[in-house]
């Protein structure tokens, strides 16, 4: 498994992620809801975290059954879900297997994987599903 290195652009999104928090990144001169990576918006305002509402829908996803990077043959398969958050931005995730019953235009909610002492993922899961 490969797992995030966060910088000082993303710290405050993985230390919320250990504590159950999905943050997004706002801009505070025109209220526009960034991805967690960007980091300016309006003549270089520099944006804000707040807490998003953890829900969205589903806009597509693909299974992967071959691992061509043998850092996730373990995990191999897995489905990769592109979920557009009701705050606006778009956040890749993924589910582990490929039995899932999973439709473009689904609610989805987010759900924290811990997978070491220090890294949570956030993952978000059909909101039919119950949390792991």
């Amino acid at each position: 498994m490969i797992l995030p290195s966060p910088g000082a652009a993303t710290r405050a999104y993985w230390e919320a992620a250990r504590s159950g928090r999905l943050l997004l990144r706002r801009c505070p001169q025109c209220g526009q809801w960034r991805h967690p990576r960007e980091t300016a918006c309006c003549a270089d305002a520099e944006l804000e975290w707040h807490v998003a509402s953890g829900q969205g829908t589903l806009i597509s996803w693909t299974v992967v059954r071959l691992a061509l990077n043998p850092a996730f043959a373990a995990q191999v398969p897995y489905t990769i879900t592109l979920t557009r958050t009701t705050e606006g931005p778009h956040i890749i995730s993924s589910l582990a297997g490929d039995g899932h019953a999973l439709r473009c235009g689904m609610p989805m909610r987010i759900s924290f994987d811990t997978v070491t002492a220090d890294v949570t993922l956030p993952r978000f899961t059909p909101a039919t599903e119950r949390p792991a």
